[in-house]
Formats: structure tokens, C-alpha cells, sequence
């Protein structure tokens, strides 16, 4: 079978654009090394932008049940800001991804998880070790870099999520925190289960001095009270 597109990364990109290509009537294989319900480093936040481009192709119900967000509470050492959000919402990618997924699954598109997907030339992927053929390729994995070519100043990347029942009342849903200070920010939201998402970016020098990641997030949330 030579299928018409081989989209790699089940993401929000990936599947989106797999239930789209297989709306307009193409055979679209999805894949993704990934197992899915899965939780990913992300700050778990849509903007209005991403809303309405849900609502335009259908696919609101993705969001129906996501915390909309009212507020941003913006720390830094020695100052603070609260600022009122024009539109957005707090939604765990697992519920995301795995909501545009099912949409793509049906609209046609064929879902292969915990498959790792790589264009090896043109015409033909490898998909979980085997050479299949494919009209296109769409590589949907996110910033496209490697360890031998790294991108110039890059921050490392970090997040958890921490049961409902363990976080601290002070973070009332609707409202997101954003510490910032030399060296990160760590960020902080309730998504729809009553889970606190915490998401940060380190400098990696900062990482290293302070012990790791977990203690360059503690040091930064100190630094802004």
C-alpha cells in the first residue's frame, strides 16, 4: 500500500493536520513513539488564537470541559503584576492530545502509537522499522534540532503535575502563575482536573549551579516569594 501522507507526532500539530488532510479524502497514517493518554512538559495553556481556530474547524469539544483563564499573576524579584487575559483556557495535554486524536481516528486517519516514525528519502518512511511508501511525509515533532547541531542558547525544558489533593489553595483555577527571575521562569496553572501543571525553562548554567532541575524551580519560586 502506498499511503498519500505519513504524518510523524501526534501532537496538536500532527493530528490536526491528519484529520484534516484525511477529511479532504486522503489516505493519512499517524504515528507517534509516544503511548497515549500521556502527560508532556508543557504549560497546558490555549490562547484565544488557538480557540478559535478549534471552534473554525470544528473541533470546540476538545476544549468543553478546560478551565478558562482570567488572570495572570506575573512575579519577579522585588515586583508583581496581576493582568487580566483577554481569552484563554487551562486544559492537560493528555486530554488534548488524546481528544484530537480520537477526532482524526475518525475522520479516517489510521493511529499507530509507541511507533517511531523517520523519513529516510523521498517516497519512502520507515515506520517502527519498516520501509513503507508515502506520496508525503509530514514531520510534526516540534523544534527540529539535533544533539550535534543544538539551537544557540536553548533553555531546558521541565514540568510535573501535582495531584489535586497536594496543592496548595492559593492556586485558584482561572488564574495563571508565572515566576520569573535570572536564570527561568517556572509557570503555574490548574487544568481541569483540579491537577497543578508546573512548567518551567532553565538556563542550563543555572541548572548545573543550583543542583538540579527541581532545585533551580524551588530557587526561583523563593526568589519572587
Amino acid at each position: 500500500m502506498i499511503w498519500d501522507v505519513v504524518v510523524i507526532g501526534a501532537g496538536p500539530a500532527g493530528s490536526v493536520t491528519a484529520r484534516e488532510l484525511a477529511k479532504l479524502g486522503c489516505q493519512v497514517l499517524l504515528v507517534d513513539r509516544a503511548q497515549f493518554p500521556r502527560d508532556k512538559v508543557c504549560g497546558c495553556c490555549l490562547n484565544g488564537a488557538a480557540i478559535k481556530t478549534l471552534e473554525r474547524i470544528g473541533l470546540s469539544l476538545a476544549v468543553s470541559d478546560a478551565i478558562p483563564l482570567k488572570s495572570v499573576a506575573l512575579a519577579t524579584p522585588g515586583r508583581n503584576a496581576n493582568l487580566r487575559l483577554p481569552a484563554g483556557v487551562a486544559l492537560s495535554r493528555a486530554a488534548l492530545d488524546s481528544r484530537l486524536i480520537e477526532a482524526a481516528i475518525a475522520a479516517g486517519v489510521t493511529f499507530r502509537p509507541g511507533t517511531v516514525g523517520k523519513a529516510i528519502h523521498p517516497g519512502e518512511v520507515l515506520v517502527g522499522g519498516e520501509a513503507i511508501a508515502a506520496r508525503l511525509v509530514i514531520e510534526a515533532t516540534g523544534l527540529n534540532h539535533t544533539e550535534s547541531q543544538p539551537i544557540a542558547h536553548s533553555r531546558i525544558g521541565a514540568g510535573t503535575l501535582i495531584a489535586a489533593q497536594d496543592v496548595s489553595a492559593w492556586y485558584q483555577p482561572g488564574s495563571l502563575c508565572m515566576a520569573v527571575a535570572r536564570g527561568g521562569y517556572v509557570g503555574l496553572v490548574r487544568v481541569e482536573d483540579g491537577r497543578l501543571d508546573i512548567a518551567a525553562a532553565f538556563d542550563a548554567e543555572y541548572v548545573r549551579t543550583r543542583g538540579g532541575l527541581g532545585k533551580a524551580a524551588a530557587q526561583i519560586l523563593k526568589d519572587v516569594r
